[in-house]
């Protein structure tokens, strides 16, 4: 039944994969790290999270420099101290470097 509702393409994984992702990092805001551990709980794979991501940044459609800028806007008050960014991004999955 399911290979058959794939075929008719009723079931596109790639599909689903990328609005997961666009979701993930355009709404939710999450960083790389919080966004693969996510998806492989999920039962996806790294190398097509990894096809997937590669495909959306290239077509703009991700931008997580666009997204940790938006969450630091949205989270934290004017004035928050770095300590404070950086356990934010953390939280979020974003390096802190």
């Amino acid at each position: 039944v399911c290979e058959e509702m794939m075929r008719l393409g009723y079931v596109d994984e790639v599909r689903q994969l990328e609005r997961l992702i666009e979701n993930e990092v355009s709404v939710k805001l999450s960083g790389r790290r919080k966004l693969y551990a996510k998806l492989i709980r999920k039962g996806y794979s790294k190398k097509d999270i990894d096809t997937v991501l590669t495909d959306l940044i290239s077509r703009g459609i991700v931008d997580f420099k666009s997204s940790k800028e938006r969450l630091i806007e949205k989270k934290l008050q004017e004035g928050a101290t770095e300590e404070e960014k950086k356990a934010l991004l953390y939280k979020y999955g974003y390096p802190t470097d």
